[in-house]
């Protein structure tokens, strides 16, 4: 696009502009008179935008465009912005979907998992009561159907942190094994040969993993994320422990991915070199469902009344 500051995502008819406020204005905005001033630069970006858009014959849907100031969870600054796009004020939101993900301007995924748990919830429901007509078997296509997608869909952004999640899919599963409400399910995943929630995030990362090591990915992610890339030979492990600086990134994949290979046996890794990306996933698969236990090994378990 014509801007030089902005810079532009592009899918389909979808299209994102990210900037940041130090690339307008070099200090701290304090008072209105440099919220105004920021604003006001901001603004000259968007009308290029436009213009760029009107060269070209294009029309944009103003009212349907928002935009979200990014910050830190502790960050009590909250810029006052007056943005404008073909003479109209943007609305600026907390939340936003971007592409079927909720960004939240803290960087917080608790709204997408929020969100999303209300639609599985809802699809349970739904599958309770169907369960009296239903056999185990389509309940389980079902759930594979209208549950799983929603579970996996990008879920090594967010998975490291499934909160409500866990609960819903056991519910989910003892529907569809027709067991009591309160049943161990790791038995029952074991039997339907169905991952829970944590193992769903570390086989994404593992998929991750696969195409990472076979350079099926963008080489960004070695140079911003894996820096040892350049000096790494034969004998190197490409994947060294990070240690984060602050809390908040340890669950990020630059630093969960080397400690989850360090936990991961060599007969699982080495299938990167020998398998293809499918059956590589069948194979993570079979090795994470491997580990769930078949009976309740808790002495006095209340709810197997051993």
């Amino acid at each position: 696009m014509a801007s030089n500051i902005l810079n532009e995502i592009l899918f389909a008819d979808d299209t994102s502009l990210l900037g940041t406020l130090c690339n307008f204005y070099i200090s701290k905005p304090l008072n209105e008179a440099d919220f105004k001033q920021l604003s006001d630069k901001i603004n000259i970006e968007l009308e290029k935008v436009q213009e760029w858009l009107n060269i070209n014959k294009l029309s944009l849907n103003v009212k349907k465009t928002k935009y979200i100031i990014f910050k830190s969870i502790r960050q009590t600054w909250n810029p006052k912005l007056t943005l404008k796009l073909n003479h109209q004020i943007l609305e600026q939101v907390e939340n936003f979907c971007f592409l079927g993900l909720t960004i939240n301007e803290k960087l917080s995924w608790k709204p997408h998992i929020q969100l999303i748990s209300n639609k599985i919830s809802r699809t349970i429901g739904v599958l309770n009561k169907m369960k009296r007509f239903l056999p185990g078997n389509i309940l389980k296509i079902i759930y594979s159907s209208l549950i799983l997608p929603r579970i996996y869909y990008c879920n090594l952004a967010w998975g490291h942190k499934p909160e409500r999640m866990i609960k819903l899919q056991k519910k989910a599963v003892r529907i569809i094994s027709n067991s009591k409400y309160n049943a161990h399910t790791e038995p029952l995943n074991k039997e339907l040969e169905l991952l829970n929630v944590t193992d769903i995030h570390i086989l994404s990362k593992l998929k991750f993993f696969y195409r990472l090591a076979n350079n099926q990915l963008p080489s960004y992610f070695w140079n911003e994320m894996f820096t040892e890339k350049n000096s790494r030979t034969r004998n190197t492990d490409p994947f060294p422990l990070l240690v984060p600086k602050t809390a908040i990134f340890s669950d990020s994949i630059r630093f969960s991915l080397p400690t989850l290979l360090k936990n991961t046996p060599p007969l699982v890794k080495n299938k990167v070199q020998t398998h293809s990306y499918k059956g590589y996933v069948i194979y993570a698969k079979k090795h994470l469902i491997r580990k769930y236990t078949c009976i309740c090994l808790i002495k006095k378990c209340y709810i197997c009344k051993r």
